[in-house]
């Protein structure tokens, strides 16, 4: 079941988290990586402003502005 949709606004501060289910891992070593490589090419796609974020093995935290959002 997906979350319904929230209002959203210009220049909004999102703060994004993402947890596995019963505690499972999401990282492995080397998929830290691959996952910073995929986080910095949406930064450049989608014009974000990628204030801080943080990777645990089973979960992650992103706190990040969406420029030019309508």
């Amino acid at each position: 079941m997906s979350t319904p949709l929230r209002f959203s606004y210009r220049n909004a501060l999102h703060h994004v988290t993402l947890r596995c289910n019963n505690r499972e891992f999401l990282f492995t070593e080397s998929s830290f990586a691959l996952f910073h490589d995929i986080l910095q090419e949406a930064r450049r796609k989608f014009h974000l402003a990628l204030y801080n974020y943080c990777l645990m093995t089973n979960h992650l935290h992103l706190f990040f502005r969406v420029a030019g959002m309508r």
